[in-house]
């Protein structure tokens, strides 16, 4: 049964990020699904590209948490995809099997920010904020590097923010503020 789901998932996922516009890219060759290990893509990947994979990882398991895929979570978690520029077949293998990424973090503050601004912005793309929705943001950004003493607190300020409409540059500048102070 859980295989049945995992492609039907598949499919909305490749029928949603095949109609998204793509940027232009070079022929670089990239690892697939099938030449993968468990826990880790490629060495040749660039330690960027590793992050951004690590980020769709984190993002497909935050959508799972509350039991509910909602089509608005998985058109977000594609357009994410796409405009980090990754393949169809890497998204798709990740969305199959999460644990085929070892988790990379970002190496810069600014990168740990946009992450964690994704991932409350996916938690709130349903209307619906769950408990372990949060559970899971709280979680995952001590993973990224957050003190464990502020985590609530930005995530609390992230979801404010965004329910007001407020840029997301505006809300990065305010967070990179907090986060000197």
């Amino acid at each position: 049964m859980i295989i049945i789901l995992l492609i039907v998932i598949a499919f909305i996922l490749w029928k949603i990020y095949s109609q998204e516009e793509r940027p232009i890219k070079s022929k670089a060759t990239t690892a697939s699904p099938s030449s993968t290990k468990r826990g880790s893509y490629s060495p040749s990947l660039s330690s960027r590209k590793r992050e951004n994979l690590s980020h769709l990882q984190l993002l497909v398991s935050l959508a799972m948490s509350d039991g509910v895929l909602d089509k608005a979570e998985l058109k977000f978690i594609s357009h994410i995809a796409v405009q980090r520029g990754t393949p169809k077949d890497q998204f798709l293998a990740i969305f199959r099997d999460p644990t085929i990424i070892s988790y990379v973090p970002p190496s810069s503050d600014a990168s740990r920010l946009i992450n964690l601004y994704e991932m409350v912005m996916l938690m709130m793309i349903d209307g619906d904020i769950d408990k372990n929705e949060i559970r899971v943001c709280v979680a995952t950004a001590r993973e990224l590097g957050f003190k464990a003493e502020v985590v609530s607190l930005l995530v609390e300020v992230l979801i404010k923010q965004i329910a007001e409409g407020i840029a997301k540059e505006i809300i990065l500048r305010d967070l990179e503020k907090r986060m000197r102070a």
